[in-house]
């Protein structure tokens, strides 16, 4: 692809002269080249952790070969003058979330961001016999269709490589990229409190500010460190764990992490919906990051982990002899829907004399089609003199915008908590409408407007806040 790409460059330049396009359209041509060019890089990581024989069938080599199909492809589609941003949208959110240091880089999650862009081009396809994109059928069309065709294939070669584990070795004789790797994140918002039982009160906040490294120490071994500048002491360090993967397909971590339990506890911090969490995700769920060990492994649509985890939450020592065990299972049943399983067994954090036992369960639904994204959890909390409940909604979708504007996704969350079984009239329950915004010329930065309304039964006030949120990734 190396050899490709100043071909394909100088192409695109004389595409540009003769056919008059745009500069907004060639600066986002030449930047998906780009960022092609930085994904084939990591693809050359994984070819070599596999190592795989030049005979097998499911040589991962083929998704160079067609990232290089794809770009070809690129660069003759710039000829019909076609709106690209949805596209760099994409590889620019795939580029950014493979560089997350909270982002476990599984084909999984590979596969799933294939899947999204594989929808992209479907979608840029369907403007363009619509004729809302330069015209309607022609050769736009028929590029757009070649497409579509490559990154079906391209999906198809990583959901088949993913399901033969069997045919990865035992270990690899290449030497792996073992250069450190540092990204971090800003997050800072602005709340407005509207209070209905005092004053209104208004302030900004830095509420997080990332920096990580992770590497290679070995070709199957690699460590992860992540610390957050706007806590203090101890607390400031969130990762500090290292990986060691038997095969291609399981892994063993041990150090501080995140608990391996719900889907929306272990999406990273920069990728979650709303600005806030779901009301539960504190008050039921365990810690979100602890220290243990975790064994994890993926078979066909089968993802599961298993681990042991001190119960007391990231920094600190156990308040007791007795450990979690925590377990969490990912079933997928379609390439858009997901279904998820996670249990807890084990102690409260208190000293052994006081200890109480707890019991934990989650169930998660995920669907995502083209634009558009549907979860809700389901979670319950029982220790000897306690059960507690909660389960929340999410809606999304995402509209792909020309002008400054990359995208723009509206969304909406009904949270409901009830702190006490045993309590009636407690149950707190709030409304979230929200809208993110993604700008062209900053892919890497999202500005978020969330308004939550809370409700409390039998509370004769209910305060609402508002909540404006910058992000900066890199």
């Amino acid at each position: 692809m190396n050899k490709l790409k100043p071909l394909c460059l100088v192409a695109a330049c004389v595409i540009y002269l003769i056919t008059g396009l745009s500069d907004a359209n060639a600066q986002g041509f030449l930047s998906i080249l780009d960022k092609l060019d930085k994904l084939e890089l990591k693809i050359n990581n994984l070819e070599q952790r596999i190592n795989e024989d030049s005979q097998s069938s499911q040589d991962i080599s083929g998704l160079e070969n067609r990232l290089n199909s794809l770009e070809k492809q690129m660069s003759s589609v710039a000829a019909s003058k076609p709106d690209m941003s949805g596209l760099e949208t994409r590889l620019a959110s795939l580029e950014a979330d493979l560089s997350n240091p909270e982002t476990n880089q599984d084909w999984a999650f590979i596969e799933n961001s294939i899947v999204e862009l594989a929808f992209q081009v479907k979608q840029l396809e369907d403007d363009y016999t619509a004729g809302n994109i330069g015209g309607s059928g022609g050769m736009g069309g028929q590029y757009l269709a070649q497409l579509q065709e490559i990154t079906e294939d391209l999906k198809t070669t990583v959901a088949e490589f993913a399901g033969h584990p069997e045919s990865q070795p035992e270990k690899s004789s290449v030497k792996f990229d073992r250069t450190p790797k540092i990204a971090g994140m800003l997050k800072s918002f602005w709340i407005y409190d509207i209070k209905e039982s005092s004053d209104n009160q208004n302030y900004f906040k830095v509420n997080n500010m990332f920096v990580g490294i992770k590497g290679d120490l070995s070709d199957d071994i690699s460590y992860n460190f992540l610390i957050d500048f706007t806590r203090s002491g101890a607390d400031i360090i969130l990762n500090g764990f290292v990986a060691f993967r038997p095969s291609l397909w399981s892994k063993v971590t041990i150090g501080q992490f995140l608990t391996p339990y719900s889907s929306m506890s272990l999406r990273a911090t920069s990728k979650q919906y709303f600005i806030s969490r779901p009301l539960m995700s504190s008050k039921i769920f365990p810690p979100l990051r602890d220290i243990g060990m975790a064994f994890s492994a993926i078979s066909g649509n089968y993802s599961t982990t298993v681990g042991v985890f001190n119960g007391s939450g990231m920094n600190q020592i156990d308040g007791n002899s007795s450990k979690n065990l925590v377990g969490r299972m990912v079933y997928k049943l379609s390439p858009q829907l997901n279904l998820s399983g996670n249990i807890v067994y084990g102690k409260t954090n208190a000293v052994d004399s006081l200890a109480e036992d707890l019991k934990m369960y989650d169930g998660g639904l995920s669907y995502s089609h083209q634009n558009l994204l549907i979860e809700g959890e389901y979670g319950y909390c029982e220790t000897e003199t306690l059960i507690k409940t909660g389960f929340f909604v999410d809606a999304l979708y995402t509209v792909p915008t020309t002008g400054i504007i990359k995208s723009i996704t509206p969304g909406v969350r009904y949270d409901w908590y009830d702190p006490c079984d045993d309590v009636s009239g407690d149950v707190q329950k709030r409304y979230t409408a929200g809208i993110k915004l993604i700008f062209v010329k900053f892919p890497r930065m999202h500005i978020r407007a969330d308004y939550q309304y809370n409700e409390i039964e039998n509370s004769e006030t209910n305060d609402n806040k508002f909540l404006a949120e910058v992000q900066i990734t890199f």
